[in-house]
Protein backbone atom coordinates (compact mmCIF):
# COMPACT_ATOMS: atom_id res chain seq x y z
CA UNK A 1 0.00 0.00 0.00
CA UNK A 2 1.29 3.43 -0.94
CA UNK A 3 1.70 5.79 1.99
CA UNK A 4 1.77 9.55 1.64
CA UNK A 5 3.78 11.82 3.97
CA UNK A 6 0.63 13.58 5.20
CA UNK A 7 -0.88 10.24 6.22
CA UNK A 8 2.25 9.35 8.16
CA UNK A 9 2.06 12.69 10.01
CA UNK A 10 -1.61 12.15 10.91
CA UNK A 11 -0.96 8.66 12.24
CA UNK A 12 1.45 10.06 14.84
CA UNK A 13 -1.10 12.65 15.95
CA UNK A 14 -3.88 10.10 16.32
CA UNK A 15 -1.57 7.80 18.29
CA UNK A 16 -0.72 10.65 20.66
CA UNK A 17 -4.43 11.42 21.06
CA UNK A 18 -5.13 7.78 21.90
CA UNK A 19 -2.25 7.61 24.41
CA UNK A 20 -3.48 10.80 26.06
CA UNK A 21 -6.62 8.98 27.17
CA UNK A 22 -4.48 7.19 29.75
CA UNK A 23 -2.86 10.31 31.23
CA UNK A 24 -5.05 9.98 34.37
CA UNK A 25 -5.70 13.71 34.76
CA UNK A 26 -5.74 16.99 32.86
CA UNK A 27 -2.37 17.97 34.34
CA UNK A 28 -0.95 14.58 33.30
CA UNK A 29 -2.24 15.15 29.78
CA UNK A 30 -0.63 18.58 29.65
CA UNK A 31 2.69 17.14 30.85
CA UNK A 32 2.44 14.41 28.23
CA UNK A 33 1.81 17.03 25.53
CA UNK A 34 4.91 18.95 26.64
CA UNK A 35 7.06 15.80 26.47
CA UNK A 36 5.70 14.94 23.01
CA UNK A 37 6.45 18.49 21.90
CA UNK A 38 10.05 18.24 23.09
CA UNK A 39 10.43 14.79 21.49
CA UNK A 40 9.17 16.11 18.15
CA UNK A 41 11.47 19.14 18.34
CA UNK A 42 14.44 16.86 19.08
CA UNK A 43 13.55 14.66 16.11
CA UNK A 44 13.22 17.68 13.80
CA UNK A 45 16.70 18.87 14.87
CA UNK A 46 18.42 15.48 14.70
CA UNK A 47 18.87 15.24 18.47
CA UNK A 48 18.52 11.98 20.39
CA UNK A 49 15.56 12.68 22.71
CA UNK A 50 16.70 10.37 25.49
CA UNK A 51 20.23 11.83 25.60
CA UNK A 52 18.82 15.35 25.52
CA UNK A 53 16.31 14.69 28.32
CA UNK A 54 18.85 12.94 30.57
CA UNK A 55 21.33 15.79 30.13
CA UNK A 56 18.81 18.61 30.53
CA UNK A 57 17.23 17.15 33.67
CA UNK A 58 20.65 17.19 35.34
CA UNK A 59 21.65 20.66 34.11
CA UNK A 60 18.40 22.61 34.44
CA UNK A 61 18.85 23.42 38.15
CA UNK A 62 22.34 24.86 37.68
CA UNK A 63 21.75 26.77 34.45
CA UNK A 64 21.19 30.51 34.97
CA UNK A 65 17.85 31.85 33.71
CA UNK A 66 19.68 34.02 31.17
CA UNK A 67 21.15 30.87 29.55
CA UNK A 68 18.10 28.61 29.67
CA UNK A 69 17.74 28.83 25.87
CA UNK A 70 20.96 26.83 25.56
CA UNK A 71 19.05 23.78 26.83
CA UNK A 72 16.42 23.86 24.08
CA UNK A 73 16.86 21.04 21.54
CA UNK A 74 17.92 23.29 18.64
CA UNK A 75 20.66 24.96 20.77
CA UNK A 76 21.67 21.99 22.92
CA UNK A 77 25.24 20.72 23.19
CA UNK A 78 25.66 17.43 25.04
CA UNK A 79 27.75 17.90 28.19
CA UNK A 80 27.83 14.17 28.95
CA UNK A 81 30.29 11.74 27.38
CA UNK A 82 28.74 9.33 24.87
Amino acid sequence: MLEYPAEAQCRGISLIRKNSLFAASEAGGQNLAILYSFATTCKANGVNFRQWLEDVLVRINTTPASQIDSLLPHNWKNSRPE
